[in-house]
């Protein structure tokens, strides 16, 4: 599968240490998709290309400190490829501002491997139980989502850990899936589930 892994991180947090971050995740999403993705930095103007589905990192960078116009370029594609977006943290946030969401501050920032309760287990978290831990690293979050999203998982602290829009084709996750480890596997089939739906939506498509 030709994947499309878009850094949404803001340049000058670009240091060596996230560099190789991404480039992990960028790794296991290879594994995963069957073949590496196309890693590209959402400010590069020749970033956005066809693939068959395409993830959204996530970001350490506050929101004010974005180029707007760059983000609003990658809103833009997102909205318009016609393929299936895979958004992660910062990632899910934009795909909800796409359609008119809002964001804001959170009041219990979200830091480490936690626990999530899954509401709609259709889909992006198939076969995962109704409880699971996985890794988390926010701030932010979404106060209110458009039209034709559903809230697929909560936790305590964030009303909205994964979410979809069956319509547009997104999908969208507050926690990291890519930091999945051995003792705390789900983000990893949160991934799988992902490519699987992602494949599904490429055959129907001719």
């Amino acid at each position: 599968m030709n994947v499309l892994f878009v850094v949404t991180e803001q340049s000058r947090y670009l240091n060596v240490e996230r560099k190789r971050g991404y480039e992990r995740a960028a790794q296991v999403l290879g594994e995963l998709a069957g073949a590496p993705p196309t890693l590209v930095h959402y400010a590069d103007p020749d970033a956005f290309q066809q693939s068959d589905a395409i993830v959204l990192s996530g970001s350490d960078a506050p929101w004010a400190e974005h180029e707007e116009d760059d983000l609003q370029r990658l809103r833009d594609f997102a909205a318009g490829c016609g393929r299936p977006v895979l958004g992660i943290c910062a990632g899910m946030q934009l795909l909800a501002q796409c359609a008119g969401g809002s964001l804001d501050h959170a009041e219990e920032s979200e830091r480490g491997f936690l626990p999530i309760e899954i509401a709609d287990d259709d889909g992006l978290l198939s076969g995962l139980p109704e409880r699971v831990t996985v890794y988390q690293n926010h701030t932010d979050e979404i106060t209110s989502l458009p039209e034709g999203f559903r809230v697929l998982a909560s936790s305590p602290q964030c009303r909205i850990q994964a979410l979809t829009a069956d319509d547009l084709g997104f999908w969208g996750t507050q926690f990291h899936p890519e930091r999945a480890t051995d003792a705390h596997p789900a983000g990893l089939v949160v991934l799988r589930n992902f490519f699987a739906l992602a494949g599904e939506r490429s055959a129907s498509a001719g």
